[in-house]
Parts: structure tokens; sequence; C-alpha cells
């Protein structure tokens, strides 16, 4: 089409990234919402580059990034401390309450890092961010660091001493 017209509306159109829009102002801790706990607000700071929200009573964090790999080798390499409170097994456990995202209150779903650290985490399939319990972070960190280690005895053992 040559209409001048056409062509000047359809350029003023970008792309719009709902992540980073309709994010809220305040995010609220997904896992102490599941478990009756009372409400948590996530404090936000920066990990090797990515932002991770991060809830003082149970140690969890909620990321914004959507590739996983990513998000899991920054995680491993934060100074996470220890949850304040301890979550109840039998309310974290229960298949019958739903994980609800606290950016845009879409389902979570579980799923597995694809490299066999055993690490989990609650994906939003609207806004693609996600949830990591604190057990999961600890797991990260021994997965990555035990993985570095082991490289680098191997590449130590292939070089001449």
């Amino acid at each position: 089409m040559n209409d001048p017209h056409f062509s000047r509306t359809t350029t003023a159109f970008r792309p719009f990234d709902t992540t980073t829009a309709l994010r809220p102002a305040r995010l609220l801790c997904p896992a102490c919402a599941r478990n009756d706990h009372h409400e948590s607000v996530l404090e936000c700071s920066m990990v090797d580059g990515t932002e991770f929200h991060r809830c003082k009573t149970c140690a969890g964090v909620w990321f914004h990034v959507k590739d996983l790999d990513t998000a899991l080798n920054a995680a491993s390499k934060g100074d996470w401390p220890q949850p304040r409170a301890e979550l109840t097994a039998e309310a974290s456990d229960d298949p019958n309450i739903d994980w609800s995202c606290p950016c845009c209150g879409g389902r979570l779903i579980d799923v597995k890092d694809r490299h066999g650290s055993g690490v989990a985490v609650h994906r939003c399939l609207v806004c693609y961010g996600g949830w990591i319990e604190f057990p999961d972070l600890q797991r990260a960190e021994e997965r990555m660091g035990g993985m570095l280690a082991r490289l680098g005895r191997a590449v130590r053992a292939v070089l001449p001493s």
C-alpha cells in the first residue's frame, strides 16, 4: 500500500512490553500469601545485573528475567539471608493451593531446571516472572558452585604442571 496516511499510523505503534509497563508499585510475597502468613512486601536488589525482589519473611525471591538460565545463574551468586519465619510444611506442600503471581495475578506453574540441578521455579505464564523459594536458592548456589569447582579441576588436570 502506498497510502501515506496508512504508513504514518502504523509507524506510530511500537511493541508494548507489558512485563515492565504493568508492574505494580509494590510486589507481595506469593509464598507468604499462599501459606496464610501476614502480607510481606518484597524488597528489590540487584545481583549480577539481574533484578530480584526478596521476601524478608520466607527469604524467597521473585525475578522478571525471561531466561531461566540467566536468572538461576545470578541467583546462585546472591548472598541470601536466612528466612525470618519457618513455613509450615503442610501449607507449603498442599497441591490444592495455587501459586499466584505477585506481578500480574496470573497462575504460577512449577518448572524444573533443565540442567538437572533439582531447582524448582514457579513461573508465571502471563508475565514470565519467576519465584524461587529459599531451599531452591541454596540448591542453585550449591550446584552452580559445585559445577564451577569440577570444571576448574578438569581444566587444571589437562594443563601441564
